[in-house]
């Protein structure tokens, strides 16, 4: 069998998407979700999985915990001033830290002169006598790059691949009664590339044994840059998050290309996680309707055009067409009014 050559780097920023057909019999009464898991080497692995419980932001050093600990930790004292500790965010945005003051600091301190200079667009803490970093943004399509600088070493962060570039996590997908047709996209994906799925139980933790492995796969044709991760997170009168609200997007063709590709539209149906959150990646400059199935609410927006935006609140105030908003009549036809 001939085994593929491993890539020049992890990322490719090119969007691959996998399709899979999953009928409710395979699942219904016993699972709740789907993982999906890469191979950037064989058919037989290692593989890497593309989701996981929630959307995560890319974080290094990799295995580190994704979430701060609490209380914060301040960790033990380092001689690091005058140093210098430099990132590369989604491949496009350097980030330089000059560490300043009087030695020694405290990680914490070092934790905290790492946010304050990443142009917002990178969080740090400690946990277990480590300073961690990563990325605001979180998902898949995140990536997290350890350029250099004399205090990388010092810190424990490789420079070098594998070790230096870490990805952030997609939620796993939900599956859902009505649906048989599920995709996920890869925004650093390869037609070399391995790809299996597993089912997974959100309320006994339990998984059950992986698919074959595939690499039926198609080109997204837009690549990570020419793609915005759109999202909305709902929250009741109580402030609890909303579990399985229908989130109604819809596109009319009006002529928009990127990257040399014709968006043609069309109407996608999300449903949120348990954290109120449902998102999708959108190709630039797409003009959408969003409806809140079961609600009035119904609103135009525009994706922002700025590279420097890859993250876009479909709901915050300043999104869209009409804000503080307003009820519209609804246009989308599958975003029916319901009552109990």
């Amino acid at each position: 069998m001939h085994r593929p050559r491993p890539p020049q780097s992890l990322v490719t920023l090119k969007g691959f998407k996998l399709d899979f057909f999953i009928p409710r019999r395979a699942w219904y009464g016993m699972w709740d979700r789907v993982e999906v898991w890469r191979s950037r080497t064989s058919s037989s692995g290692p593989y890497d999985a593309l989701n996981g419980d929630t959307w995560t932001p890319a974080t290094l050093p990799l295995g580190s915990p994704t979430t701060p600990p609490s209380p914060a930790q301040t960790g033990a004292y380092i001689t690091i001033v005058g140093t210098t500790l430099t990132f590369l965010v989604n491949e496009v945005s350097a980030v330089s830290i000059t560490f300043t003051g009087v030695d020694p600091l405290t990680l914490a301190q070092v934790a905290t002169q790492i946010a304050a200079q990443s142009n917002q667009l990178l969080s740090s803490y400690v946990d277990n006598g480590q300073v961690i970093a990563q990325t605001i943004q979180p998902g898949e399509i995140s990536v997290l790059r350890c350029t250099g600088g004399t205090a990388a070493p010092l810190l424990g962060f490789p420079v070098t691949e594998p070790g230096s570039v870490a990805f952030g996590l997609d939620a796993r997908i939900v599956l859902i009664p009505v649906q048989e047709q599920y995709s996920q996209v890869d925004a650093n994906g390869c037609d070399k590339y391995y790809y299996k799925t597993r089912f997974y139980n959100s309320n006994t933790g339990l998984f059950s044994d992986y698919s074959l492995p595939t690499q039926a796969i198609s080109p997204v044709g837009i690549s990570a840059h020419g793609l915005v991760r759109c999202y909305v997170e709902l929250v009741g009168l109580s402030g609890s998050a909303i579990y399985g609200a229908e989130v109604l997007i819809e596109s009319a063709f009006g002529g928009l290309q990127v990257e040399g590709k014709t968006v043609v539209g069309g109407q996608v149906r999300l449903l949120t996680d348990r954290n109120g959150h449902a998102e999708l990646l959108v190709p630039r400059g797409t003009a959408l309707t969003v409806a809140i199935g079961g609600t009035d609410l119904v609103r135009d927006v525009v994706v922002p055009t700025d590279h420097a935006v890859t993250a876009f609140n479909l709901l915050a105030p300043g999104s869209g067409s009409n804000d503080v908003f307003s009820v519209q009549e609804q246009r989308i036809d599958y975003a029916v009014r319901r009552s109990i």
